[in-house]
């Protein structure tokens, strides 16, 4: 039984979670995914980092927010990886290790972007856990 929640262990575990669905790895040279930061390279990465949520008192149920940033040089790249990344989190039930969750998207679809200092275009999911134990 879990008592204390581990954001980093958490965010880990998202990260692992989306690096083997999508074939790719998490961090290091070959990596695509990223955790708490966004690195200028590669252009085309996933960042998962945590941005709140209520974790104490005696209720077994915590609400934690997220948020996955997609970049990518390109809108169709950009757009279809952002709907892969929200289609595998979105509505998912105890896909973590550690956690009993539940997903839910803060957003209905993907669509909105904006670009970072070097033009390319990144999309933000935010998506609300609910986390018991």
């Amino acid at each position: 039984m879990i008592e204390v929640f581990d954001t980093i262990q958490f965010i880990d575990e998202i990260a692992e979670y989306l690096a083997t669905q999508l074939g790719t790895a998490v961090g290091g040279a070959s990596g695509t995914i990223f955790k708490f930061a966004l690195p200028e390279n590669p252009s085309d990465c996933i960042a998962v980092f945590g941005t709140g949520g209520i974790i104490r008192g005696d209720n077994p149920v915590k609400p934690v927010d997220t948020q996955v940033l997609v970049r990518s040089a390109t809108i169709p790249t950009g757009l279809w990886k952002a709907q892969e990344v929200y289609n595998l989190l979105d509505g998912k039930v105890n896909i973590l290790a550690t956690y009993k969750t539940f997903s839910d998207p803060l957003a209905a679809f993907v669509g909105s972007y904006f670009r970072d200092s070097q033009n390319r275009l990144i999309f933000p999911l935010n998506f609300r856990w609910t986390l018991t134990w």
